[in-house]
Formats: structure tokens, sequence, C-alpha cells
């Protein structure tokens, strides 16, 4: 999700507002990110961003899911 967020800030856009047409740049950047970061660009598989740039402004249930039992936790 860093990868996307920092390709949308990147060209000035909102949160949701990339397309599969986005997809060569995007991995583009998850190269230049896992690069600096000294990671291998396996660590974010390619389906996921295919994904995750399908799913435009849809929300994610099952991150909602988690992120809502961690909390949860917390309190």
């Amino acid at each position: 999700m860093r990868v996307l967020e920092s390709y949308e800030l990147s060209e000035g856009r909102e949160p949701g507002e990339t397309t599969l047409s986005d997809l060569p740049a995007v991995l583009a950047q998850r190269k230049d990110m896992c690069d600096r970061m000294s990671l291998s660009e396996s660590q974010i598989p390619t389906a996921l961003l295919e994904r995750l740039l399908a799913a435009g402004k849809k929300e994610h249930p099952p991150v909602c899911a988690i992120l809502g039992g961690i909390l949860g936790q917390v309190g």
C-alpha cells in the first residue's frame, strides 16, 4: 500500500484515482522503493498491486477486519 500511496503522491492524485493502466508506473515505483530499502521486489507481489489498482476507491474488507481486531485489543 505504501507503493501506491507514494505513486499517488508523486502524481498528485487522490487515493483511489489510480487504475490498472497505471500498473507499469506503479511497478517502477515499487522497484525504486525496494532498491532504496534494500528489499526484494518479490516482497510486494505484482498480483497484489494489480488487485489494489483494480479495486480503485472500494474498501478493502480484509484490511479493515484485521485493523479492527488489533485496535479492539488495544483498548
